[in-house]
């Protein structure tokens, strides 16, 4: 995970990548200490920064499908943002675009705001 500051500024950014193949074990790679990680249950996860921002960031985020070999789409729902933490949901849609489940999926995310210097 990167924590970003941008000089001159109270901007900071925090990115990482959600691994969570490793099921109830899921764990927030290349960690430097801004944030943790929460699993709620399957394809239900909790960012929690350790500095809160001032008002709730802007958050962006994308699921990590490295095999194509299913016809399995997953899509990711961002669920809350607040000024300590973010929720995303994995979710497994059927072929007919409708939701059927909540998945374990690796992800990416993104999250900018502003925090006291």
């Amino acid at each position: 995970m990167a924590k970003i500051r941008f000089p001159g500024s109270n901007m900071a950014m925090i990115a990482g990548r959600i691994n969570a193949s490793a099921g109830t074990d899921a764990v927030l790679t290349d960690n430097d200490g801004a944030a943790t990680l929460t699993r709620g249950g399957t394809g239900d996860y909790t960012v929690t920064f350790v500095d809160n921002f001032n008002a709730a960031p802007v958050v962006t985020c994308a699921v990590v499908d490295a095999t194509f070999s299913t016809l399995a789409e997953y899509s990711m729902v961002i669920q809350a943002v607040a000024t300590s933490s973010v929720q995303f949901n994995v979710v497994l849609n059927a072929t007919n675009a409708t939701v059927t489940a909540l998945a374990d999926m690796d992800f990416h995310f993104m999250v900018v705001g502003s925090r006291e210097r």
